[in-house]
């Protein structure tokens, strides 16, 4: 959203796919209406506009070209110009926000100014209607951006300002008072000035404003440092604690131990002995029972298998897992007497079932996994 605010109004405009979409205005002669209206405006835009863009014109932020500067810095250009913005612009002893850039060819720079208070209220005026505050540009910068080369005059309230344009950058500005009745600038042109806002990226912004960014650094800085000491005192207080509880638990453990010490010796030499025993007895165990279990595996497949078929490979592991391989006239028959027979548990076909042989005399190639129950090292 592109808004355009001048010394009594605020123009609001949407722009969507190169066309403005939605306009208003909201008439204005404080800074409390400047919150009032942009929360009136975001209440009535268009959905998917989260974004503002600000014009600030140039009866409440001047323009002007500075020269017979050293040769500074941009960043020391700009500390100069907040410093001595008394001796370039005329004040009201409020406290205000400048921004300044050098020009291209350094001739010269430029600087604009506006309170900062009106900046505040800009900012909480947006933030409280929900809209993210992008920049804040001075109308002539704009302008300067927009227009042609040359000399341009515009009307804004009680006075007449001309701008002169050269490769989209001000060269010459002067602002004087109208001798006859005020002029107000027609709607079409502050809604082009709003829409401007929206296309144009200017070097000269004042946003974020410097006073708030500094403040707000300020006290960041401060509550850090705050919350730092205490932290730091909190963890040091604890670590002592538990540096004190520690050495106090581990010295009545080392007494503790040296006590059951003698006690924990003898218990180590039992579990020994008893251990190895254990190993003995469950070697001798597993040798009978692997051996009996192999022979009642045999059987059983041995007693599924129809009489066309043979096997290539059988294995088992230790947890009872069964690999069965071989070749039948019918692998569907060998699965389906396999998973009859007693013992045999959760048989899966795995992989593909390869067929080769004449017509006949064909045999399917099988790989039948299965879990023998019989193992008490089964699952």
């Amino acid at each position: 959203m592109g808004l355009l605010i001048s010394r009594c109004t605020i123009h609001a405009v949407v722009v969507r796919r190169g066309m403005a979409v939605w306009t208003a205005k909201r008439p204005i002669t404080s800074l409390l209406d400047v919150r009032a209206a942009l929360a009136e405006l975001a209440g009535e835009r268009p959905a998917g506009c989260g974004v503002a863009h600000t014009v600030l014109e140039s009866d409440i932020c001047p323009v002007k070209i500075l020269t017979g500067l050293p040769p500074l810095s941009t960043a020391r250009l700009r500390e100069a110009v907040a410093i001595q913005a008394s001796c370039f612009f005329v004040g009201n002893g409020m406290k205000r926000v400048t921004a300044s850039a050098w020009l291209r060819d350094r001739r010269g720079a430029l600087a604009a100014v506006a309170d900062a208070a009106l900046i505040d209220a800009i900012a909480d005026g947006c933030r409280e209607a929900g809209l993210r505050l992008a920049r804040i540009t001075p109308a002539a910068v704009v302008l300067a951006m927009a227009l042609p080369d040359g000399r341009h005059i515009r009307v804004i309230g009680e006075d007449e300002e001309s701008i002169e344009i050269a490769g989209r950058e001000l060269v010459a500005i002067r602002r004087t008072v109208r001798a006859n009745a005020a002029v107000p600038a027609s709607d079409e042109e502050a809604q082009h000035l709003a829409t401007l806002a929206l296309a144009i990226r200017p070097a000269l912004a004042l946003t974020p404003p410097p006073h708030l960014v500094r403040d707000e650094f300020v006290t960041l800085v401060r509550a850090v440092r705050v919350t730092a000491v205490v932290a730091a005192a909190s963890w040091s207080a604890a670590v002592a604690v538990f540096a004190q509880r520690t050495a106090r638990v581990i010295a009545d453990s080392d007494r503790e131990m040296s006590v059951l010490q003698p006690a924990l010796d003898r218990s180590a030499v039992m579990e020994r002995d008893l251990g190895q025993t254990h190993g003995a007895l469950r070697t001798m165990s597993d040798a009978t029972g692997s051996q009996s279990s192999d022979v009642a595996l045999l059987a059983a497949v041995t007693s599924a298998l129809p009489d066309s078929a043979y096997l290539t490979s059988l294995s088992r592991s230790a947890n009872g897992r069964v690999t069965l391989a071989g070749a039948a006239g019918a692998s569907a028959d060998v699965f389906s007497r396999l998973r009859e027979t007693p013992g045999v548990r959760d048989p899966v076909m795995q992989g593909p079932v390869a067929r080769n042989g004449t017509a006949g005399r064909a045999r399917e190639h099988f790989v039948i996994v299965f879990w023998w129950r019989v193992s008490r090292d089964a699952p």
